[in-house]
């Protein structure tokens, strides 16, 4: 059954890739329409953590970024469509930096880089800036229980010439390339929930005690790299442009948390400037939830 849905699946992203962005858009607009007042799809859980994250504003404020939520949302679906079909030239057109002399400065110094993302702005098309530096630029990413599509997704980010790293290799691949002086360029997604069971720190984020991975301050600091925070902002409909953001240049001797905490603050600090642009529909605050229940096992 798996099998038969993904070569569906397939076979709709082949024959939808193919329509102009304009058409596309159109699309959008009426999935939207759907996802928000037919289907209603996690309304309930976009719905409380607006709540949760913005008390101070009022239902209408906060109806109005779930509606725009929305809308981006379903920019998203078709965007990461289209993806199949666009070349390096095209995404480059469409997704660039506004400073990238900040890793070109890195790179002068021998200096290898952690980069912090969250679900912000397009995640996906973030791929496209593979190239446009002189590092070796990687994804670490957590494989898919479904093999085809784990296969279907590695091989759309890696188009572009991102190399895509499993999580439990990081390490293992970091130091090979340090070892062959390879200066690398590694992407984190830093706003996921960790598991209850590996859960070590706490922090507030967006008015929430929030539980945070500290796998990109251990990393960093275990293979002395520099942290840089990628801002990306909708300049308007499909077209992003990254803001480079350095946080720490040296790493090793900081105090814990430090490179934790700060990353947390800048991600808050973005996603307050256009809160529409974040995944809201992302059960984010699920530990939050249950270490509420002291401990308790949530559905």
């Amino acid at each position: 059954m798996n099998t038969v849905f993904y070569y569906l699946f397939l076979l709709t992203v082949r024959l939808v890739s193919l329509f102009p962005f304009s058409v596309l858009y159109r699309f959008s607009d009426a999935t939207s329409f759907l996802l928000f007042r037919v289907i209603k799809y996690r309304r309930n859980v976009v719905f409380q953590n607006l709540k949760n994250a913005f008390p101070e504003k009022s239902v209408a404020e906060r109806t109005l970024i779930a509606k725009k939520f929305y809308d981006h949302f379903s920019d998203l679906i078709y965007e990461s469509i289209k993806m199949y079909r666009l070349s390096d030239e095209q995404i480059r057109q469409r997704i660039s930096y506004s400073n990238k002399q900040v890793l070109l400065d890195l790179y002068k110094k021998n200096k290898h880089v952690v980069v912090v993302i969250g679900h912000y702005g397009n995640w996906e098309w973030i791929a496209g800036l593979a190239g446009q530096t002189p590092y070796n630029d990687m994804s670490i990413y957590k494989p898919m229980r479904n093999k085809y599509f784990d296969h279907f997704f590695k091989n759309l980010r890696a188009k572009y010439g991102l190399e895509l790293v499993p999580m439990r290799q990081t390490i293992r691949k970091i130091l090979t390339y340090k070892k062959e002086n390879r200066l690398t360029l590694s992407a984190f997604i830093s706003d996921q929930s960790p598991v209850w069971e590996e859960t070590q720190y706490w922090t507030e984020f967006l008015n929430q005690d929030t539980a945070v991975y500290l796998g990109i301050e251990k990393i960093a600091k275990q293979t002395d790299q520099a942290v840089v925070f990628y801002a990306t902002r909708k300049v308007k409909r499909g077209y992003y442009e990254v803001e480079v953001i350095p946080l720490f240049e040296e790493t090793r001797n900081l105090p814990p948390y430090t490179i934790t905490d700060s990353h947390v603050q800048t991600m808050e600090k973005l996603i307050k400037e256009k809160p529409e642009h974040w995944l809201w529909s992302h059960r984010r605050w699920k530990l939050t939830e249950r270490k509420q229940n002291n401990g308790k096992k949530l559905k």
